[in-house]
């Protein structure tokens, strides 16, 4: 629809030329150590077990049959998994996938796992879009089955996130967010002691924030979901640019991963609090975008 009602021509897959390659490259930087003023310490909260133990068949089945969109660099799409896991023709073999799903998901929400062995579930298709004025928009696909894990891990735990995202970041979980904010800085800016209103939107932000104190300190903030985080996150993703490159991902979050939102909206805790403690001015946050 925008692109009926807009004028400028763009849109469309860009063609992998040099100067698509080097914008995505930029769009990807390499990874940052943490520096000891952003990161948090305090004691890390245990995790129930009973929280993690309602991750089983039906879940997982129940969670691909909300899955949509297209597949990963695997090419085996939403449609083509709820086959695999609902479809009644296939007997007994796909409720064993089921089991063994959400085995692996229960796992990775309990154990530190070694990145290389489950790097193909991490890894993404990279497609280059046509933003115009000669920018390129990046977008991810993640495979299938990561978004099917997701899914069932952000359900047990989507009230520990709320509370560590605390209430001024209004992207994690919350419902209708987004509308949240906007009721909330009209409120605001009806009020008689606001003068002006500050729209800050950060720049690349999913992949700028700095991956390793964002898992460090989300074991501090929201402990039920860093082990999830640290197994999935502390090692690189691979991105297969349609074109033939490949790029790694570093830093931040994952599009495509239905828990991406998740991690960043903690790891920005740190900063909305120093914000919030060095300045009168009120403030609300959806994303990378910061309205005071």
């Amino acid at each position: 629809m925008l692109r009926y009602l807009s004028k400028e021509d763009c849109g469309g897959v860009l063609p992998l030329i040099e100067h698509v390659m080097r914008q995505l490259m930029d769009k990807h930087p390499k990874a940052q150590e943490a520096k000891l003023g952003s990161l948090l310490f305090g004691p890390v909260g245990d995790v129930p077990d009973f929280l993690l133990q309602q991750i089983n068949r039906e879940m997982v089945r129940e969670a691909a049959l909300r899955t949509k969109g297209s597949g990963g660099f695997s090419g085996v799409d939403a449609n083509g998994f709820k086959r695999l896991l609902a479809c009644k023709s296939f007997k007994k073999s796909n409720t064993q996938l089921c089991d063994a799903l959400a085995g692996l998901t229960r796992r990775l929400c309990t154990e530190f796992i070694d990145p290389l062995t489950i790097e193909l579930i991490l890894a993404n298709r990279l497609i280059p879009l046509d933003k115009g004025y000669g920018e390129v928009r990046t977008i991810g696909v993640g495979g299938v089955i990561r978004r099917i894990i997701g899914k069932c891990v952000m359900r047990v735990i989507k009230e520990g996130v709320i509370e560590g995202s605390d209430s001024l970041q209004l992207c994690a979980g919350q419902k209708i967010g987004s509308e949240a904010a906007i009721h909330a800085m009209h409120n605001i800016f009806e009020a008689a002691d606001t003068y002006a209103v500050l729209l800050i939107d950060a720049s690349n932000a999913f992949n700028s924030l700095n991956r390793a104190a964002s898992l460090h300190n989300t074991r501090v903030l929201c402990p039920v979901m860093a082990t999830y985080a640290i197994s999935t996150y502390r090692g690189p993703a691979r991105l297969f640019i349609t074109g033939g490159k490949e790029l790694r991902l570093v830093e931040d979050t994952t599009q495509g991963d239905p828990l991406a939102m998740s991690p960043y909206a903690v790891s920005l805790q740190p900063l909305i609090t120093r914000l919030g403690a060095s300045s009168r001015a009120k403030q609300c946050l959806f994303a990378t975008g910061l309205v005071r």
